[in-house]
């Protein structure tokens, strides 16, 4: 990547030309049948997340990762130095968050990812994201350059044909991006993503990292009218089928912090996945993310990648 800082500096991926990110997103469905079709429901959703209970922590050594499962959000890529998991360190909305920390310059990072099965949200093209949004706390005894907090990826297909599987990549979201230069501390931030908000676009496959500098704006890439690289696009017909929010790689500093309400908003659905310790006090309407396996979804498998 060329350019000054913060160009420079602030992907969360700084990672060398040719490299493969850590990231668990080869996924392979073989049944296209799971389609691109709207959710039945209409209406606005909060679902309690309470699984995985507890934090995975890497005290050095490989990656570490929850086993891969659909519809349940996956503590990933969980390097050397660094913790991710649902504390009630930094209570949002309730008693819990998904607490990440790095304690490793330039070698920590920690994800929580979330592929769709179907419960709660079916594979989508991406010209019916409308919108999403989350909120993000960075502690003030964080050293990592003060613009660095929690991104949001999107996993994309970007042909929407899940038979072939060398033409997967990340849409992120960083604040840095849009507007943050210096980022609050030991507060909840709302970041809202919309047409305008600009992202960078990671591919998997030979390992590019495709940016301008600032990344495109995401209505861009929606109509086609964005960055092309290496013979492949991005367009309103490629398909959303994960979430994921972390912290690291390549991070020049130690951080400490927090996600929550992960919201995603596509056709005529509207969906927030608000991190928990408990399900002791849940509002009326709210849905409970229980640990579901592949519930019954079958014809997707997968293999991790590593760098």
């Amino acid at each position: 990547m060329n350019g000054t800082t913060p160009q420079a500096t602030a992907h969360e991926a700084n990672i060398p030309p040719g490299t493969i990110m850590s990231f668990r997103s080869t996924l392979r469905l073989a049944v296209p049948v799971l389609m691109l079709s709207a959710l039945a429901q209409a209406n606005a959703q909060t679902v309690v997340v309470t699984t995985p209970t507890g934090t995975v922590t890497n005290p050095g050594g490989p990656d570490m990762n929850d086993p891969f499962a659909f519809d349940t959000w996956l503590r990933d890529n969980v390097r050397a130095g660094s913790t991710v998991g649902i504390t009630n360190t930094y209570a949002r909305s309730g008693n819990g968050s998904a607490q990440m920390t790095g304690t490793i310059a330039n070698t920590s990072k920690a994800d929580m990812e979330y592929y769709f099965g179907g419960q709660y949200i079916t594979p989508f093209s991406l010209s019916s994201l409308s919108a999403a949004s989350y909120e993000w706390l960075r502690n003030s005894s964080s050293t990592a350059n003060g613009f660095l907090v929690p991104s949001l990826r999107f996993m994309i297909d970007e042909d929407g044909n899940f038979n072939t599987t060398t033409d997967r990549s990340i849409l992120i979201y960083e604040p840095i991006y849009n507007g943050t230069t210096t980022a609050a501390v030991d507060t909840w931030v709302s970041e809202a993503i919309n047409g305008t908000s600009n992202l960078w676009w990671r591919q998997f496959n030979p390992g590019n990292t495709v940016v301008d500098p600032f990344g495109q704006q995401l209505n861009a890439y929606q109509s086609a009218t964005g960055v092309t690289s290496a013979g492949r696009t991005i367009t309103g017909n490629s398909v959303v089928y994960g979430l994921s929010s972390g912290i690291g790689s390549g991070w020049n500093g130690t951080f400490d912090g927090a996600v929550d309400n992960i919201e995603v908003a596509y056709g005529n659905n509207d969906v927030t996945f608000n991190f928990e310790t408990t399900t002791a006090t849940p509002e009326p309407a709210t849905l409970v993310l229980f640990a579901t396996g592949f519930m019954g979804v079958v014809g997707f498998a997968r293999k991790r990648r590593t760098v």
